[in-house]
């Protein structure tokens, strides 16, 4: 058997089994027909029966002379729709040593339910590239791993690997790229990793090493990529990440190709001459540092950086005068978050020569009045600081000039007075956080200020006056959040037309009167709807049922909620979900929860049977209204429930026996209304308190 696939001779030897979400793989050895898989996701969709020539498969890469696999690239790679429903994984089989000439493996981003490599991997001597990373490996590596010699790339990182790095590691001459980090290694660092001058890419950083760091690292004289970090202790509740010390940095001197260094919870205050250390890496472009109580004067002399994260290094200082002149002029990234720096910028432009410029300075201490903004820069995070005053001198510095800026941060300070109408010279902005500060007045900005905007977040101010009409002309919003200020009046029609890729609407504690507009029904991608504490009025549209994804089951649901290739994170702050009296922030699954939330207003009437077609909701709150009649007797048809409240209403009769069906449901309150009879029965329902 040769590993060839040309014609009808032998496809591949191994049994690969992938159960896992709509996959199901099986590929046979020893037949003189390949059989191909059953596959019932697209992804394998080219695998098929019909096509015996295995090299004209997706994933797979054939020799054009020999006709022999040599590359498998069995991925899947975040941030994607397939990332979380479509991962292959399962079992590999022994038989996969049948591919002689297989040099590439690649089975990353996919999930091995905490399997452990199989030893038989280490005999496969053709492998020149192999990645496991973000796989749920777990147990140790098997030390026939460390027998490929004709390894050049190796990453196992982002795994559940266990115990010490062997000695053997020293014998893969070959390698250039070797990353083991973000695993639960121990041990000692083993100094015979200096043996592998070819490296380029080294990294070890979180995990569990104690000892000293091995200064035969600084024989790695072609390392490009070194990432060292504290160790972690893995206590019962959680893990603390925890500072280790070093004493002599001189090794890192030798390393004068070296561009990326991080050395994240090292301390650095016992080390010898680690600054001159430092000033003798002429070449290094990005560093991570923490563990600085105080802003670090030398970094003025390395004027050739262009990525510097010193976030979360417990820096109580301010930044000094010189700094925006000299690093700050060159830097494509700058991270100064997480910190207790002090002091005003108001004199200082956050400037750069720097297309496409990220700063954060987010969560320190800064007041006074916002800084200048340079022209190039793409994103800017002022977030959780203390700066005061309005923001007009900040928005009109320079209306002469159009602003590159797509993500602008400023929540969580103390800006006040009125949002002033000069937003047509930063027409590239995606991202607005205005949210907890003390914004005031009526938004009179011109329409078609924001071409581009995807998320709005205005939570928490004061602002008043009817629904903002500059958004008629924002059809790319994705999510606005309108909740805790004074807006009043109708909630125009308009919205469920224009804004129609909008997947999160928060209009909660408001002031908005009358009817909840029936063109709401339309907006198809909606996930979250919550219009609760208004003083609406009139009956649930029975339109209802055409907000699509409420309305089916599914898991496959994007959990990142992309747009235009930005994804939303930290700075979409949605509503917490209110469960059983507490607070679940369900942020980082975003994409899979769907909810309603009609609460605390004054809608009236039955509540619509068309309501329970929403199989797909989540969670439903329509307590605190003027609701009458009974509950809808298909109200079990809403398989995905997870909290239903109707209390403080006019509901009466029965508790309808399909409610017993809600399996996920795990909080339910029906109290204060006029129901009567007794509780179905079943499991879940039989759980709750009367």
């Amino acid at each position: 058997m040769d590993g060839s696939c040309n014609k009808n001779i032998v496809v591949f030897g191994f049994l690969w089994l992938l159960t896992l979400s709509d996959v199901d793989l099986y590929i046979y050895s020893a037949s003189s027909q390949a059989q191909c898989p059953r596959n019932t996701s697209n992804r394998l969709a080219s695998w098929s029966p019909h096509e015996i020539n295995c090299c004209n498969w997706e994933f797979v890469v054939c020799s054009n002379i020999t006709g022999h696999i040599l590359e498998l690239h069995l991925t899947t790679p975040p941030p994607s729709e397939l990332y979380e429903t479509s991962k292959f994984g399962g079992e590999l089989h022994s038989s996969m040593l049948d591919l002689k000439h297989l040099n590439c493996l690649d089975l990353s981003g996919d999930d091995f339910g905490d399997m452990q490599i199989p030893t038989f991997l280490g005999s496969m001597a053709s492998l020149t590239y192999l990645n496991l990373s973000h796989a749920r490996f777990r147990g140790s590596i098997p030390l026939h791993l460390w027998n490929l010699s004709n390894l050049i790339y190796l990453d196992l990182r982002a795994n559940h690997f266990e115990g010490s790095i062997p000695h053997q590691i020293g014998s893969l001459f070959n390698l250039i790229y070797l990353d083991l980090g973000n695993n639960y290694l121990n041990g000692s660092i083993p100094h015979q990793i200096g043996n592998l001058s070819n490296l380029v890419h080294l990294g070890l950083g979180g995990n569990d090493f104690r000892g000293s760091i091995p200064h035969q690292i600084g024989n790695l004289s072609n390392l490009n990529y070194l990432q060292l970090e504290g160790f972690y202790q893995f206590p019962k509740d959680g893990y603390v990440l925890m500072s280790t010390s070093i004493e002599n940095l001189h090794w890192l001197s030798a390393l004068s190709s070296l561009q990326y260094l991080e050395l994240i919870q090292v301390n650095l205050s016992n080390a010898f001459d680690w600054l001159q250390v430092l000033h003798s890496l002429p070449t290094l472009r990005e560093l991570h540092l923490s563990d600085c109580p105080y802003f670090p004067s030398w970094i003025q002399s390395l004027n050739h950086l262009y990525y510097l994260d010193i976030s979360n290094t417990k820096i109580s200082d301010y930044i000094p005068t010189w700094f925006w002149d000299t690093i700050g002029n060159n830097l494509l990234y700058l991270n100064l978050s997480h910190n207790q720096i002090e002091g005003e910028l108001l004199r200082m432009h956050i400037n750069t020569t720097s297309s496409f410029a990220i700063v954060d300075l987010s969560s320190n201490k800064l007041h006074g009045q916002l800084p200048y903004a340079s022209q190039n820069l793409m994103f800017i995070d002022l977030s959780s600081n203390l700066f005061s005053g309005s923001i007009a001198h900040f928005l009109c510095h320079k209306q002469e000039e159009t602003m590159m800026l797509e993500v602008l941060n400023l929540a969580s300070n103390n800006l006040s007075g009125k949002i002033p109408n000069y937003w047509m010279t930063w027409p590239y902005l995606q991202r607005v956080n205005l949210e907890n500060n003390y914004f005031t007045g009526i938004l009179n900005i011109s329409i078609g200020s924001f071409p581009c905007l995807a998320t709005l977040n205005l939570h928490n101010n004061n602002l008043s006056g009817n629904f903002p009409t500059f958004l008629k002309n924002t059809s790319n919003v994705v999510s606005l959040d309108l909740r805790r200020n004074q807006f009043s009046g109708r909630i125009p029609s308009w919205v469920g037309q224009r804004l129609s890729n909008l997947k999160i609407l928060i209009l909660r504690s408001n002031k908005f009167t009358g009817p909840i507009p029936h063109q709401l029904c339309g907006m198809s991608v909606l996930q979250i709807l919550d219009l609760a504490q208004n003083e609406l009025t009139g009956h649930i549209p029975k339109c209802v049922k055409h907000l699509s994804v409420m309305s089916v089951i599914n898991s496959s649901l994007d959990s990142s909620i992309s747009f235009q290739d930005v994804y939303i994170d930290a700075l979409l702050v949605v509503e917490p979900l209110l469960l059983k009296g507490r607070v679940c922030n369900y942020s980082t699954i975003l994409g899979l929860i769907t909810s309603i939330d009609f609460s605390s207003n004054e809608l009236s009437g039955v509540i619509p049977i068309k309501l329970a077609t929403l199989e797909g909701l989540h969670f439903l709150n329509l307590s605190n209204n003027l609701f009458i009649g009974q509950i809808p007797q298909n109200i079990g048809n809403m398989k995905s429930l997870e909290s239903m409240d109707f209390s403080r209403n006019r509901i009466s009769g029965e508790i309808p026996p399909s409610m017993s069906e809600l399996s996920f449901l795990s909080f339910l309150d029906l109290s204060c209304n006029n129901l009567k009879g007794k509780i179905p029965t079943g499991t879940q329902l039989q759980s709750f308190e009367a």
